[in-house]
């Protein structure tokens, strides 16, 4: 008698061994991730910043050459984290607020998703900066800031964007507007400049009463891509055009 031939497996039985092998796979990458760091250079250890669900993500990504795809859906996570109040909502002045993200709340977590989003891709600049930036200005934790911005520019000495930024964010702790702004001038002549530091600029200038290079920034903002910088900006557009317009005699201090 000629030997039973063992029946192949089904398409989908196949389908289904071939996941749990990758899914095996992943897992295990995941906790030598979790246990050390995931890219050559990481100052921090990824077990201080992410969860087990985020390390899986990372490192799934990572494994599959898409490093840079797994830094940005991490920077999309940062900015809905610091756009999703972690307060209730309070009524706030009709102003020319320089704070559009992070009204809300302390967001203890800006720092420990900042360095994951580094830790994934060390040269993106636009979070780096803005991360930094948010730390700095907006939540006033000046210290994680430059300890942010100097990790930042240990991966990429020669970046002359987070020297700049570090000397700005030296100067705001002392409470100097008018060196802040001139630490910040090459910034702001970047095209890739973050709005949120193109309206914190524009916000200090109305406050040093330098209104046409305030309203030059708004104007800027304009072309933001984020809604809440472009309504600012007109709100305060219209303000400075009606100043203009007034007496000097009825304009007040601002």
């Amino acid at each position: 008698m000629k030997a039973e031939q063992e029946e192949p497996l089904p398409p989908d039985v196949s389908w289904k061994k071939a996941l749990l092998f990758s899914a095996g796979f992943v897992f295990v990458a995941a906790i030598n991730a979790v246990s050390w760091r995931i890219a050559p250079g990481t100052l921090v250890p990824l077990k201080l910043f992410a969860s087990a669900q985020t390390a899986v993500q990372d490192v799934s990504l990572s494994v599959c050459g898409m490093r840079r795809l797994a830094a940005d859906i991490a920077f999309v996570e940062f900015l809905l984290y610091y756009g999703t109040p972690e307060l209730a909502e309070q009524e706030h002045e009709e102003a020319e607020e320089p704070h559009m993200h992070g009204e809300g709340g302390v967001y203890p977590e800006l720092l420990a998703r900042g360095r994951r989003i580094l830790s994934l891709d060390p040269h993106f600049d636009y979070a780096a900066l803005y991360i930094g930036g948010a730390l700095a200005f907006n939540q006033g934790r000046t210290d994680e800031a430059l300890m942010f911005l100097e990790e930042a520019r240990a991966r990429e000495p020669g970046n002359w964007r987070f020297v700049a930024y570090i000397a700005a964010v030296g100067f705001n702790k002392t409470g100097s507007m008018e060196s802040v702004l001139q630490a910040l001038a090459p910034a702001l002549a970047d095209r890739d400049c973050p709005s949120m530091i193109k309206n914190i600029a524009a916000f200090m200038n109305v406050r040093l009463g330098r209104y046409d290079e305030a309203g030059r920034l708004y104007q800027q903002l304009l072309d933001s891509r984020d809604e809440s910088y472009r309504a600012s900006a007109k709100r305060v557009l219209a303000r400075l055009s009606l100043r203009r317009t007034q007496p000097k005699s009825m304009r007040g201090s601002r």
